[in-house]
């Protein structure tokens, strides 16, 4: 789920518990299958601050165009190639972020900013930034023995092409987008409906929910992402010090 913070659910048949995740019976079927949770807490709303502060410009030209900002944003971020010239953006915009990072202090950050770069490349960083923040929750899973045999994307920011080209080419998963997407009052209609009897089961579901485009990811980008991923990991855990120095001051 990719809105205002991006929720990464992984659901498994056996109890494969992983301190990295939140663990907890799944809300259907809880006899027969395992939730766990990760994501980053500012995934979305790091993008809404970036329009907000460094995006008027897009802001007022997208009210004459009968457009979004964050649609121009993306025209001009496709541009620019993946990886962002060597720029990493590290989406913790709260002081503090849950699983998988478990860290109270961790903030923030900017990473290979030279003169070279443009607005383009720090909002394209801002998305890969999010996309990093994915793998490395699917990461947790997989070391958990949590194979991931399919991939759903939902939600505001999943509206955004370019974005979810990103995150499927940063994770390596394929992912199915579902653009017409109740969210949670549909979830209560089907738990509601199987608890008094009126659906047979949880199953109904997939008549309702459709895959709208299933996005594949490019393996040559994925070269680019798997270099800068580890630096990112690199970054967070040599920073964590400093993010603890500075939430003390």
């Amino acid at each position: 789920m990719l809105g205002t913070s991006m929720c990464c659910g992984f659901i498994s048949h056996k109890p494969r518990i992983s301190i990295k995740l939140i663990n907890y019976p799944y809300v259907a079927r809880d006899r027969e299958y395992l939730y766990s949770f990760a994501g980053v807490s500012t995934a979305g709303y790091c993008i809404r601050w970036f329009r907000d502060q460094l995006g008027q410009v897009e802001a007022e030209a997208a009210s004459k165009l009968k457009l979004s900002a964050y649609a121009l944003l993306d025209i001009e971020a496709a541009k620019i190639p993946p990886g962002s010239d060597g720029l990493i953006f590290m989406p913790h915009m709260m002081i503090g972020d849950r699983a998988p990072y478990w860290d109270e202090y961790i903030r923030g950050g900017l990473l290979g900013l030279t003169l070279y770069h443009s607005k383009a490349h720090i909002f394209r960083a801002f998305l890969e930034g999010v996309a990093y923040g994915l793998k490395y929750s699917v990461d947790a899973a997989v070391e958990a023995d949590m194979p991931i045999k399919r991939a759903i994307l939902v939600d505001g920011g999943a509206k955004s092409e370019l974005w979810r080209t990103i995150l499927a080419d940063v994770s390596g998963l394929s992912m199915d987008y579902i653009a017409e997407n109740p969210g949670a009052p549909l979830g209560d209609v089907v738990l509601a409906g199987v608890g008094t009897n009126l659906f047979r089961d949880y199953d109904v579901v997939r008549e309702w929910v459709k895959s709208s485009e299933v996005v594949k990811p490019n393996p040559k980008n994925r070269e680019v992402y798997d270099r800068l991923y580890k630096a990112y990991l690199q970054a967070f855990s040599r920073l964590r010090d400093v993010f603890k120095g500075l939430t003390s001051q």
